[in-house]
């Protein structure tokens, strides 16, 4: 008895607003969790539909909520990430696996030009649910999204089912002439800085692309567009370093 009349005074005048709210929050958090669990592979764009009932919600089940649903209806499917794994486990020569990895996991729902802006947007919310798993694959995607772009302003064809003469093309285009993947590199060297600061100095942390990212942070001096463009060149050959100064790899 005593428990019941304190909830009932809990949740009367002043309380009863937030007692209500919070109700209301989690009804609707669970209303997007089962509508994105519907969502079909063949139809991304559809887990569009699911933000309406987030979209005013700041908490962080609400934050993991959008970062999954952005990703998701940016074409980020199970197919996709299972994918992307197994290029990093590929022991058959591949020269460029981080960045293969990366590049599978881009968006491109309903264009590649969308789909690079709803890994920015979905980022941010990965960011904002402070765990680690999902600032990882934010970040990844959108290191991911922003190379599907730019290979399409390059004129090169990312097959995600073979990717290794895509993401080679496109290294060797942005080491070489690195003004050619100006566009969007501050975006791709804040989400580097971001991945090594929320993701690669955890005990989970995967070697092979922290490294990479740990040495374009360490050897750019803190500018964006250097980290960005750094990234290249330790993708291309782990043993190279970057000079911010003359902007080239050596």
């Amino acid at each position: 008895m005593r428990q019941i009349l304190l909830i009932s005074l809990i949740c009367t005048t002043p309380f009863l607003f937030s007692c209500s709210n919070k109700a209301d929050e989690m009804d609707n958090l669970a209303k997007a969790q089962k509508c994105l669990n519907e969502v079909p592979q063949s139809d991304p764009a559809s887990a569009s539909g699911c933000l309406q009932y987030v979209e005013k919600y700041t908490s962080q089940q609400a934050s993991i909520l959008k970062c999954s649903i952005l990703l998701t209806s940016g074409g980020l499917m199970e197919n996709k990430v299972i994918q992307a794994a197994e290029a990093m486990e590929d022991s058959s020569g591949v020269t460029n696996k981080e960045a293969a990895f990366m590049s599978i996991l881009s968006l491109d729902v309903p264009t590649v030009s969308d789909g690079y802006n709803k890994a920015v947007q979905g980022n941010e919310y990965c960011q904002a649910s402070g765990v680690p798993g999902l600032s990882y694959i934010g970040g990844l995607v959108v290191a991911g999204s922003y190379m599907r772009l730019t290979m399409q302003t390059l004129g090169i064809t990312l097959d995600i089912n073979n990717p290794e003469a895509a993401v080679t093309a496109l290294v060797d285009q942005c080491t070489t002439t690195p003004a050619s993947c100006a566009a969007n590199i501050e975006v791709l060297g804040e989400t580097v800085v971001t991945l090594a600061e929320s993701y690669c100095d955890t005990d989970s942390a995967d070697d092979e692309i922290c490294g990479d990212i740990n040495s374009a942070v360490a050897a750019s001096g803190g500018d964006t567009a250097d980290i960005g463009r750094a990234l290249f060149c330790f993708m291309e050959t782990p043993s190279r370093s970057y000079d911010p100064v003359g902007d080239v790899c050596l």
